[in-house]
Parts: C-alpha cells; sequence; structure tokens
C-alpha cells in the first residue's frame, strides 16, 4: 500500500487493488508512518497497535451512505425472484 501511494495513487485505487475499503487503507498508512516514527523497540513493546485508530460506529439510519448502499442491493436483487 505505501508503494502504491507514493506512486500517486488514491486511496479508493489502493482499496479497489487491496480489497479494502479507504478507511481501512488510510487506517493501514497512518500506523506505518507512526511506526517509521517511532523507535523499534518502542514499537515492538506495544501490543494494540493493530485497534483500530477510531472506534467504528455504525452509520446513523437515513445516512447517505447507508441509503445508498440499500437501493443499490435492492436494485442489484430486484430481477433475481
Amino acid at each position: 500500500m505505501v508503494i502504491l501511494r507514493r506512486a500517486g495513487k488514491s486511496l479508493r485505487q489502493i482499496g479497489r487493488q487491496t480489497g479494502r475499503c479507504m478507511e481501512g487503507v488510510r487506517q493501514a498508512l497512518l500506523r506505518y508512518e507512526q511506526a517509521r516514527a517511532e523507535t523499534p523497540a518502542q514499537y515492538a513493546q506495544e501490543e494494540d497497535w493493530h485497534e483500530p485508530l477510531r472506534d467504528p460506529d455504525p452509520l446513523p439510519a437515513g445516512h447517505p451512505i447507508a441509503t445508498q448502499a440499500i437501493w443499490r442491493g435492492l436494485e442489484h436483487w430486484r430481477d433475481v425472484v
């Protein structure tokens, strides 16, 4: 991911190539930068480095992203029956 980001790819493009969402790519790159900034011994002692950087709260009902996903799913399965 770091190589793709340095090549100028967007988070969305990196996510498509690696099979991750944009937020997952962003968090992985942030963890990478944090690890480079710390000393190796300090980084090796921390056990919570793999935890997400923010709490994964569900989107509220009616949120545009959630609504769009629901409609996309309904449109996809509309003609299957």
